[in-house]
């Protein structure tokens, strides 16, 4: 509340509603401000774009007021406050008292020998819907919302109110098949349904626990797998059957866990306070090399398993864009079907990199690629010279938090496709803003501290 009402919504220099451009520090500054800097300034109110040479020490409104002398006959009606100048092909505004050598922008420009180009437009028609409203000014907040936000910044995809009910299908259906003393493969089939559609809401993700709780059980029509239960007369102990409902419901709450730690969701399972917390080391001390395990990809297209073989992962440490060392690959490995089509590898992925070693930027960066089948009706021989690899996905993620701590535990991270020239422009964050994205679960191996970067 201190700081609402040190930025009140109504005082527009402290609530514009748009980007301001950034400024240099005070050594840089002085550097600049004998320079003679060569503007051009172009605008939707003249034709042909305007060239200035200037000072660095000119401020913007002067510029403002030259390219309006040049533009406009009469000045009298006119306000220097009423427009703005913004970057060219970027949302910075530039402030009106600022020094144009006081600009990053121009800055950068002179440094790399770039042209400056602003654009003249008027204040009134900035789209103004960053600004803060009272109504903003007075919905109650704090900062763990923000926080949230970085850490879990993808809205969930279903509500509390829907996993409530999915969970209490679930739990009739664990009762039926703990009661049922005849027709137990109807009750079974049941019982794998609602857990199916449980998983289904839950991102579609089958986690490897629910994967081993489901082998307990015998095979049934929407769930034909080769590690199931064999023997059906041990089910027909009640005691066998509650310790099946009892790994099932642990390992679905298991995975309400993880999902909440994806997603910004409205539900959350209760914390167990009984966990110790974990103490804080720096990240130059710690001489373990960086590993992670790979456990499957989720939600594989029907058109993929159909498609393609051989699936693997590449994994590779970047800063900067190069790279920190050679990349490590998974085995390749078929689509398997389970409650749903997935590739799992359950491998450990091991850089030759020490965690002391790393930049605070570190990326993280994984590309699922696959062989493409040869078409139906070609020879063996020349289908195997023709096939290729291609890549199918990939995703980025930094290795440090915005905490500056070093990412560990359980994630599902979303794949973007891969497109031409996706190499050149990629994303810091996971993919789930495409609802059918495959997710890759992994797991990054923590010690017994957080590690921090310093």
């Amino acid at each position: 509340m201190v700081l609402r009402s040190a930025y009140p919504c109504s005082d527009r220099s402290k609530n514009a509603g748009f980007v301001w451009s950034p400024c240099v520090a005070q050594d840089e500054l002085q550097q600049g401000l004998g320079v003679s800097i060569k503007v051009t300034v172009v605008s939707d109110h003249f034709r042909d774009p305007l060239v200035f040479t200037c000072d660095g020490s000119s401020t913007v409104d002067l510029l403002i007021y030259q390219t309006l002398c040049y533009a406009h006959e009469d000045l009298d009606l006119m306000d220097v406050e009423d427009y703005l100048l913004k970057v060219c092909g970027q949302g910075e505004f530039l402030k009106n008292n600022q020094t144009l050598a006081s600009l990053e922008y121009v800055q950068q420009c002179l440094k790399f020998d770039w042209e400056i180009r602003l654009f003249l437009t008027k204040r009134s028609s900035v789209n103004q819907e960053l600004a803060r409203t009272e109504e903003d000014d007075e919905t109650p907040s704090t900062m763990n919302q923000s926080l949230l936000l970085q850490e879990r910044p993808v809205k969930q995809t279903v509500t509390r109110e829907a996993l409530t009910l999915l969970l209490d299908t679930f739990h009739n259906e664990a009762e039926s098949f703990l009661l049922s003393e005849v027709e137990l493969p109807l009750h079974v089939e049941r019982l794998v349904q609602s857990v199916k559609a449980l998983c289904s809401s839950l991102a579609a993700v089958e986690t490897p626990d629910i994967t081993a709780a489901l082998n307990q059980l015998p095979a049934c029509p929407c769930r034909l797998q080769p590690h199931v239960q064999k023997d059906v007369s041990v089910l027909a102990l009640r005691e066998n059957r509650e310790k099946v409902v009892e790994r099932l419901t642990a390992s679905i709450l298991d995975l309400v866990e993880l999902y909440c730690s994806t997603f910004n969701a409205n539900f959350h399972t209760v914390p167990q306070n009984n966990r110790p917390i974990a103490p804080m080391q720096e990240a130059g001390l710690v001489i373990n090399v960086l590993s992670f395990n790979v456990y499957a990809a989720h939600r594989i297209p029907i058109t993929w398993a159909a498609s393609y073989e051989g699936f693997f992962l590449s994994c590779s440490l970047t800063h900067g864009g190069a790279e920190l060392c050679a990349p490590q690959h998974t085995s390749k490995k078929p689509v398997s079907k389970y409650l749903f089509h997935l590739v799992v590898w359950e491998q450990r992925i091991c850089f030759p990199v020490q965690i002391n070693q790393l930049p605070r930027e570190t990326q993280l960066t994984v590309t699922l690629y696959a062989t493409l089948l040869p078409p139906p009706g070609s020879s063996e021989d020349k289908s195997k010279q023709r096939r290729s690899v291609e890549a199918l996905g990939w995703v980025t993620m930094p290795l440090f938090n915005f905490r500056h701590v070093l990412t560990c535990g359980r994630k599902l991270l979303g794949l973007w496709p891969s497109t031409p020239g996706s190499a050149n422009a990629r994303s810091s964050t996971p993919n789930f803003s495409q609802p059918d994205s495959v997710i890759l679960q992994v797991t990054i191996l923590h010690f017994y501290h957080f590690v921090h970067f310093l």
